[in-house]
């Protein structure tokens, strides 16, 4: 579908009457929809019918600032629309000059509008600020799977916001706190490549050390503004660092904050983070190795702890019995703690006052249980809830010294959003029998990955969610396609590994309680799926010492194929895991240091080599 829309002081306007533009339609559930639309004007109109899966890409782009942000309000009439879960998506997508999504946001439904009378309900969203490297912008449009009948839509409106050229700048350390090694600052720059020289661009940070203040350059690069400062170059207690941005003639564009604390010792924690993000338990390496499950029982334990698994992620309410029985096995527990945001953003003080009750209180009760691993804090959480993320994150810390924070997202484009609002990331891209654009390769296993430990400039762990179940129990009007169905073994094999190449230092697989709980589900479209998801994760428990060694030396590998990733373990050798992103047989070349490994992998292979520490 492309449009022409009316463009003036950079604001885009598209209310569908004659004049506005010519538009083409890409099929006949389409149309331009005369006196249907707000107060009897024209709109746009979907009508499906029968169940299928409507995304409407626009092909007309229009030009942006980068360095502002974008507002996008839209009207949206659901009246007559059944939507058995979710909600329509119009989102507006930035694109750089070679077509590739550098930003998206997707317009929300408004508190401050309800639906009204006509049934017309505002949607909008604001932006974060847009990347130097976007070039245009483009809207578009995405229904829910299952949605059937009518929805329209009136009046879309997207105009440039105000923007702080540098992001909140983010701080390597686990909570911020160090007392030896080194501590990497980072914060991502967005200006307009047209009003300001980049290659000018100086920035620095500045920070207290024991000699008074100092500066240090930061580098600057895929417009992100970074340096890395030994711990003992700082002065002890706490410390503001200040990064500050200006252009070739020396002038200040923007500074961005943050803490750092300095300590002779660490804290005692039940559960931490090493430099290298490696997890520790009670002050030993710990690699978390889960799955995600509905429910906890004691008959459910006993069947998961056949398996090799650590940890578990259960979706309900647990009391003390249950963590208990979970302590019992030696089985740690992720505690949920991710409701609420849509209601906390829309509460009166009083209700928000009511709902944090609850879900504080639960981190109150059980924090000192000694099943109690981490807090998850979000699940899919939408960009518009970053700020209440940060809130919750902010909260919790207070509340518990001992626990960390969990998100998993699945919209690689909005990890910088959330980067204070959680102290290790989740990825669950679920590529196997995917019908959603642009989700469909397995190699997205690492490519999220990838994503992800950019857009959080490598400052916090990862525990990466590998797919172990078919899409077919969600999506029931695709359970007849063929290509809709569980992992194979070799499938599920790399996922996992894939994960942890791009850097995961944890797995939580998804889901426990969709292997097993499907009681009327084909047998043959389970079977083995349990039994495959449990020898994947032994062969990662095999690998647990190397996995918690030290990290090796840069692996650089010559096909964009493959993801590598290497290890150094006590007795000096190098380990390097190597995985094949395509299903395609791949020869190709990995240089470590000086030396050169060749590497033949098949179709989704994974290899891993051991290279003896030289003479």
């Amino acid at each position: 579908m492309t449009f022409m829309a009316a463009i003036a002081d950079g604001v885009v306007h598209i209310d569908f009457e004659q004049g506005y533009g010519i538009w083409r339609l890409p099929g006949d559930c389409w149309k331009v929809d005369d006196g249907k639309g707000r107060g009897g004007t024209k709109c746009l109109t979907l009508s499906i019918q029968d169940w299928q899966k409507v995304q409407w890409p626009s092909t007309e782009k229009f030009a942006i600032d980068p360095g502002s942000a974008y507002r996008l309000d839209v009207w949206i009439d659901v009246s007559q629309f059944n939507l058995p879960k979710g909600f329509v998506h119009v989102g507006l997508a930035f694109y750089d000059e070679n077509g590739k999504v550098v930003l998206d946001s997707i317009a929300m439904p408004l508190a401050d509008n309800e639906v009204r009378k006509d049934g017309w309900r505002r949607y909008g969203c604001t932006t974060r600020t847009v990347p130097a490297a976007a070039r245009n912008a483009g809207l578009y449009i995405w229904t829910p799977d299952g949605s059937t009948g009518t929805v329209r839509f009136d009046d879309i409106e997207v105009k440039p916001m105000a923007a702080k050229p540098l992001d909140a700048l983010c701080v390597s350390a686990y909570r911020a706190e160090a007392d030896a090694g080194e501590v990497r600052f980072a914060a991502g720059y967005y200006l307009n490549p047209y009003k300001h020289d980049l290659k000018t661009l100086k920035a620095d940070f500045r920070y207290v050390s024991k000699y008074g203040v100092r500066t240090v350059p930061a580098t600057l690069a895929d417009s992100v503004a970074s340096a890395t400062i030994p711990v003992q170059a700082f002065a002890m207690g706490t410390n503001t660092v200040t990064l500050t941005i200006r252009d070739g003639n020396g002038t200040k564009i923007d500074e961005s904050s943050c803490s750092f604390a300095r300590l002779p010792t660490l804290p005692r924690r039940k559960v931490t983070f090493d430099q290298f993000h490696r997890t520790l338990v009670d002050g030993k390496p710990f690699f978390p190795l889960g799955m995600y499950s509905l429910d906890i029982t004691a008959a459910d334990i006993a069947t998961y702890t056949n398996g090799p698994f650590n940890c578990i992620m259960p979706y309900r309410f647990m009391d003390e019995s249950k963590l208990d029985i979970c302590a019992a096995a030696g089985v740690r527990v992720i505690y949920p703690v991710n409701e609420s945001y849509e209601e906390l953003d829309k509460a009166s003080p009083e209700q928000r006052k009511k709902i944090e009750k609850n879900i504080y209180g639960k981190v109150r009760r059980f924090k000192n249980h000694p099943a109690i691993m981490a807090w998850y804090t979000a699940d899919e959480i939408r960009e518009p809830y970053s700020y209440l993320l940060t809130e919750r994150n902010n909260a919790i810390h207070a509340l518990d010294a001992d626990h960390p924070t969990w998100i998993v997202i699945y919209e690689t484009g909005h990890v910088r959003a959330f980067v204070r609002g959680y102290d290790v990331i989740g990825m669950d891209p679920y590529p196997i029998g995917n019908r959603t654009f642009g989700r469909e390769k397995i190699g997205i296993a690492a490519g999220w990955a990838k994503l992800a430990q950019k857009g959080m400039y490598g400052c916090r762990p990862m525990w990466h969610v590998p797919q172990a179940f078919d899409w077919g129990y969600y999506r029931p009007a695709e359970t007849n396609d063929a290509a809709v169905r569980l992992p194979t073994l070799a499938e599920m094999r790399s996922m996992t590994w894939q994960a942890v190449a791009a850097g995961a230092n944890g797995l939580v697989f998804y889901s426990f309680h969709d292997l097993l709980k499907r009681d009327n589900w084909p047998k043959e479209r389970v079977s083995g799926g349990w039994e495959n998801v449990c020898n994947v994760a032994r062969e990662v428990k095999a690998k647990e010492s190397v996995l918690l060694s030290e990290p090796g030396p840069a692996a650089i590998c010559k096909s964009e194929d493959v993801v590598c990733r290497t290890w150094r373990t006590g007795d000096g050798a190098i380990h390097l895991l190597a995985c094949n992103m395509a299903d395609k047989d791949v020869k190709t070349e990995v240089c470590i240091g000086m030396r050169s490994i060749q590497l033949s992998l098949r179709p989704i292979g994974v290899e891993w080599r051991r290279i003896e520490k030289r003479q």
